[in-house]
Formats: structure tokens, sequence, C-alpha cells
């Protein structure tokens, strides 16, 4: 994406899937996790605080080395060493995961009368499903 590769930044591009591209567009991650039927107002502030939040637990790991034992072992094992620039792919991609997951779950609960409020009461739900139960 000419973007991200003039303001050297990651892009995420929200669409029927997501599209997350890294600077130089030397990687592209694609996020094909099924959402909803319907885009309400304010869903994209719910995909920006979502990635905001993991871009906090993200920092915390890269800078402070705050990373839980078993994550630290999965590491050690795999002897990959992340970039600041794959924590942020990343974050994204978990970032826009948590919101597609809270949007599929309203709309699975209130159809075409969906609205944000209800995509947002499913934050903790979609984070709980995602991330707690892929350790």
């Amino acid at each position: 994406h000419f973007i991200s590769n003039e303001l050297n930044c990651i892009l995420v591009q929200k669409g029927k899937q997501d599209q997350i591209y890294s600077p130089n567009n030397d990687f592209i991650l694609i996020n094909k996790q099924k959402g909803s039927n319907k885009r309400v107002g304010g869903q994209g502030d719910t995909l920006t605080g979502t990635i905001g939040c993991m871009l906090s637990y993200s920092s915390l790991m890269y800078d402070y080395h705050v990373v839980p034992p078993e994550i630290i072992q999965k590491l050690d094992d795999s002897k990959q060493n992340l970039t600041w620039v794959d924590y942020v792919l990343l974050s994204c991609y978990v970032g826009t995961t948590i919101t597609r997951e809270c949007s599929r779950l309203a709309f699975e609960n209130k159809g075409r009368a969906m609205q944000t409020s209800d995509l947002n009461d499913r934050v903790g739900i979609a984070y709980q499903e995602i991330i707690e139960n892929c350790k």
C-alpha cells in the first residue's frame, strides 16, 4: 500500500477481510475471522481501542520484558526474536480479530437492530474467547 510506504507506518484497512500492511509492504496480514453482516457507526472506535490495548500489552513485553512464563518458554523453544514492527502487526491483527468477534456475537444476538453498544458489551467475552483460550 502506497500510504504505509510513504508514512513508514502500519496500515489497517477494514473491509470484508481486514488487511494489515507493514512499512515498505514487505509483509501483509489478512484477517478472515468471521464478523457480522452489519457495520455500525463506532465500530472503528472499538477497533482503535482494542488495538491500543494490545499495543500497551506489547510494549510491556517488548520494552520491559514483562512476559508470562509460558510465553517465554514458547518463544525460547521457537528461537524467535520479534521486532517492534512484529509486535505492532500482531497487536493490529489481534485488535481486528477481537472487533470482528464482538461484531459477530452482537449480530448473532441483536440482528439488524445491533448498535455500537451491543458490540462494545461483548469486548470482554471476545477477549476471553480469543486470548485467554489460546494459552
